[in-house]
């Protein structure tokens, strides 16, 4: 099952990283060169960077615009890619505190 073409709408954001399936309303993936292999796997979410606003040591000039903000998984357990499967969850906990799963193709917040 390939979804490059992905045609489930989320109703949000719109423009997703090149080549990105999108598995929930702010989450998607990439593979970076095309292998689906764990070392070469993005998952991005679409960051809002509450976090940084709400911390006062942060210098409001130098917080980043919202957008699509990826991370690597390499310390996760790969179980599939087809339909992609990570254990544990991924959690991004210095920009917004997004937090969920990422089973079967779906994201499920944690």
């Amino acid at each position: 099952m390939t979804h490059t073409d992905d045609t489930r709408d989320y109703g949000y954001p719109r423009e997703l990283p090149r080549g990105a399936v999108q598995v929930g309303p702010k989450v998607c993936y990439t593979w970076g060169d095309g292998v689906k292999e764990l070392r070469n796997l993005l998952v991005w979410h679409w960051c809002d960077h509450n976090l940084w606003h709400a911390d006062p040591t942060k210098n409001p000039a130098y917080i980043p615009y919202d957008g699509w903000v990826p991370t690597g998984v390499q310390a996760h357990d790969f179980l599939s890619a087809e339909p992609l499967h990570l254990e544990p969850s991924v959690y991004w906990p210095a920009c917004c505190g997004m937090h969920g799963f990422l089973r079967d193709d779906v994201w499920t917040d944690a």
